[in-house]
């Protein structure tokens, strides 16, 4: 099954807010972001898409998002912060 936008913003909202709350979550998503996302949602990210959560200074998760396109492309990045 695939990802339609209106599940990724819903998983979005969601995961920031259980990342705030919850600790175990926080701890999975660091570890495991994939991992996290499949326990919310259910769904595998898509294959073009990696995911790297981390933990900055002030104790702020930042989510990057990778978004791997086909070899005549630039692949990109997306950065957000998100407690």
């Amino acid at each position: 099954m695939s990802w339609t936008v209106e599940e990724a913003y819903e998983t979005y909202d969601v995961f920031k807010i259980r990342v705030a709350e919850d600790t175990e979550f926080r701890s999975l998503a660091l570890k495991d972001p994939e991992a996290a996302v499949k326990q919310l949602s259910g769904l595998d990210l898509p294959d073009n898409l990696e995911l790297l959560v981390t933990e900055n200074i002030n104790g702020e998760l930042e989510v990057a998002m990778k978004f791997l396109l086909p070899a005549d492309r630039v692949s990109f990045f997306i950065a957000l912060r998100l407690c």
